[in-house]
């Protein structure tokens, strides 16, 4: 038998064997694609549902720390004074705060004040008797500085019959977080169906949540909290060919499962993918006879045989980056000036790579040494500066007569100065290698410029020039650190009084912006031009001469910069020549922590 005659009955047995093979894999394996992606979508519905329900109760505990931690929620439980009650405790708050339930307990862990409100009925109702003997008798909520990790626990409640709340309890302490707890703060909410209802909204799924306390809890709740508490987060069973449910454990204050969410979706992709499954499967065998006839002896030999050489000897090289093997060059065809280039292409690589590694070096070795030179100056520099500025102090406070007393302070004042820009060289050093770190606090914005224009007033008279200050009546509150907020400004005040002329005007603007607050502090000094807009804030960069002949190392402008963008905000500048510069920079807006504080109010 001839070759070809060989090769014709191999090609043809062998379609027959792999259209048979890929019509049973397909139906095989389509089906059970179609299966893997129902099943994905329920435990991700499922997850979401888990995810927004715990979202929910990480709300009732954010609202609930917040109250624990207010002055005024300290001072009533020492006194339980009237005037918290009469201003707090009004239907509003717990619409507000969308809970239905507000507990305060002594150090005792004795119930001093609760209340309960009706939503549907829109009135206070008594705290439900079940509530009551459940927080009796949980240490977790009647002490939470010592089941919590942060003073405060927050979880499912599930109650005796059956229905589950939503809870969070902290520690009553003063605003600072810390100090002797008065006792607890417990907020809840009632876990009802139209509570589900609205989870069932936001996740996009037919969901429902029962308690595991329940006595009547249907079998596959059983089946899916075995399969919960022993394999996975998500359970996700299809009993049938028409419903597919998913199932998630909710956990109670103590971190025990309380209760079980399950999402119900219909088998619609199941379905489908059954009855369009042997209809695609057919057309693709049509599709595989007609190609393999014609093809596969053709390009087996010939083409695919090559290319399958290269590609695993490429994904070889790939897999282990040995960069240094080379493809096998054997014959006198295009595979074998394919493989050439491909060889070529490989040093190329490895020289790349070898260069790459080398200059990576070379620069991470240079950014140490400067740093370390940086730092060693620094110490060399300080160490002198700090006798003569203690003892410069001393003269300006022991002499009276002039000139000795002018002269001793101008020495005072240079130490002092020269000591800031040791301070500024430092920090730029530490902000390059990435260890500049800042202290974030809540800060009122607006009252940080104005304490810092209130110490910059009196330089700015000195030199007689005018300044204005432009803010609105109260800025939303940041996260920031005020001591490099200040340090910013500072910098940028200072700038901008070195390049004005006598009798310039000084202004500083703030406002509020798409989620920032912008500061801008503009000057009528002799501005600058393109290319040296284009390096403003490089390391040694400065603008024209100015005015005091003070210019310094430059370094200002490159620290206030990378100050703002570790406070996640930009810095930028405008400018023209003659006409003076303006600089602005942006810090994120705390939302949160103004919404919170409007509520207490």
């Amino acid at each position: 038998m001839t070759v070809r005659k060989t090769t014709i009955l191999i090609v043809v047995f062998a379609s027959l064997i792999v259209l048979t093979a890929t019509f049973l894999l397909n139906q095989y394996y389509l089906i059970h694609s179609y299966e893997n992606i129902e099943k994905r979508l329920v435990g991700e519905n499922t997850l979401s549902g888990v995810r927004i329900l715990n979202d929910q109760i990480n709300s009732i505990a954010s609202d609930t720390a917040d109250w624990a931690f207010w002055d005024d929620s300290y001072q009533f439980a020492i006194d339980l004074n009237k005037a918290y009650i009469d201003t707090n405790m009004q239907s509003t708050t717990f619409t507000l705060l969308n809970i239905d339930c507000l507990m305060f307990l002594n150090q005792e862990g004795k119930i001093v004040y609760s209340l309960a409100y009706d939503t549907g009925l829109e009135e206070f109702v008594s705290v439900p008797r079940a509530i009551i003997s459940y927080v009796k008798a949980n240490d977790g909520l009647r002490f939470p500085d010592k089941a919590g990790s942060e003073r405060g626990v927050k979880g499912i409640i599930d109650l005796p019959d059956g229905s589950l709340y939503e809870a969070a309890a902290y520690s009553i302490l003063p605003s600072t977080g810390e100090g002797v707890s008065r006792g607890s703060l417990i907020m809840m909410r009632n876990l009802n169906d139209i509570e589900t209802g609205n989870i069932s909204r936001m996740s996009l799924a037919n969901l429902n949540i029962k308690a595991l306390n329940q006595g009547d809890l249907p079998q596959d709740y059983r089946q899916a909290y075995s399969e919960l508490n022993t394999n996975t987060s998500v359970f996700v069973n299809a009993p049938d060919g028409n419903n597919i449910y998913g199932y998630g454990l909710v956990m109670d204050i103590n971190g025990n499962p309380a209760a079980i969410l399950r999402v119900q979706d219909v088998r619609a992709i199941y379905q489908e993918g059954k009855q369009s499954t042997t209809v695609r499967v057919l057309y693709s065998f049509l599709g595989i006879c007609v190609g393999l006839m014609v093809v596969i002896m053709i390009l087996n030999t010939r083409i695919l045989a090559p290319i399958v050489k290269m590609r695993d000897q490429l994904r070889k090289i790939s897999r282990e980056n040995d960069y240094n093997a080379r493809l096998k060059t054997t014959g006198k065809d295009e595979f074998t000036d394919l493989a050439t280039d491909i060889n070529q292409m490989l040093g190329e690589i490895q020289n790349h790579i070898e260069k790459d590694k080398l200059q990576k070096q070379k620069l991470e070795t240079e950014l140490k040494q400067r740093a370390d030179f940086t730092r060693e100056l620094v110490h060399e520099l300080k160490s002198p500066i700090t006798p003569i500025i203690s003892s410069s102090e001393l003269l300006v406070d022991g002499l009276k007569d002039e000139p000795w007393l002018r002269l001793a302070k101008n020495v005072y004042k240079g130490a002092l100065d020269m000591n800031d820009r040791l301070d500024d060289l430092v920090d730029v050093a530490r902000g390059e290698i990435g260890t500049l770190a800042l202290r974030r606090e809540t800060l009122d914005m607006g009252a940080v410029i104005r304490q810092i224009t209130d110490e910059m007033t009196p330089l700015i008279s000195s030199r007689t020039q005018e300044f204005k200050l432009d803010l609105p009546a109260s800025l939303p509150l940041i996260q920031g650190d005020e001591i490099r907020i200040r340090q910013v400004l500072r910098n940028l005040i200072s700038n901008a009084t070195k390049f004005s002329p006598e009798k310039g005007l000084i202004s500083i603007t703030a406002l509020q912006n798409n989620g920032n607050i912008v500061v801008k502090i503009a000057d009528t000094g002799r501005g600058m031009n393109r290319e040296k807009l284009a390096t403003i804030f490089d390391e040694k960069s400065r603008t024209a001469e100015p005015v005091d002949r003070h210019s310094g190392l430059g370094l200002g402008l490159r620290l206030a910069k990378t100050l703002v963008e570790l406070h996640g905000g930009t810095i930028s500048v405008e400018s023209e020549v003659n006409k003076g510069s303006t600089f602005s920079f942006t810090i994120p807006v705390n939302n949160e922590t103004r919404a919170d504080e409007n509520e207490k109010g």
